[in-house]
């Protein structure tokens, strides 16, 4: 969905897409944020840098953080100076302040994975 040329067309008529509305606010994106090639859902608040991600609903990347090639369900907080890099993120999660879940540049056969609810502290080691 985030490439040039994406495989699924999003406007395509013959093939529609039912979805639920949350409702939720508009995004809000501070003043030193940065997004390249990502999808930013509907409440999400970014202070931080999202680079080729997708983030659901709610989600808070907080200043300093980065986000880069994961994809973000929702509610989940990315703390101050926190790093994901090439995960999955499932809803309600929070990465702590500092944290590094994930390799920066591992590509897609070494995805990390944390599931729903977590609290990713600094005592705890989270790659491949």
């Amino acid at each position: 969905l985030i490439g040039d040329e994406p495989v699924l067309k999003m406007n395509d008529k013959s093939f529609r897409i039912y979805s639920r509305n949350m409702a939720r606010p508009p995004q809000f994106l501070g003043e030193n944020s940065s997004i390249v090639s990502s999808l930013v859902s509907e409440g999400c608040r970014i202070y931080g840098a999202v680079e080729n991600s997708i983030l659901s609903g709610g989600v808070i990347v907080e200043e300093g953080a980065i986000v880069k090639d994961s994809i973000i369900m929702d509610d989940v907080v990315v703390s101050k100076n926190a790093a994901v890099y090439t995960s999955i993120v499932d809803q309600e999660t929070v990465i702590a302040p500092g944290v590094t879940v994930g390799v920066c540049g591992a590509g897609k056969d070494s995805v990390t994975v944390i599931a729903k609810g977590s609290n990713v502290t600094a005592d705890v080691a989270v790659s491949e």
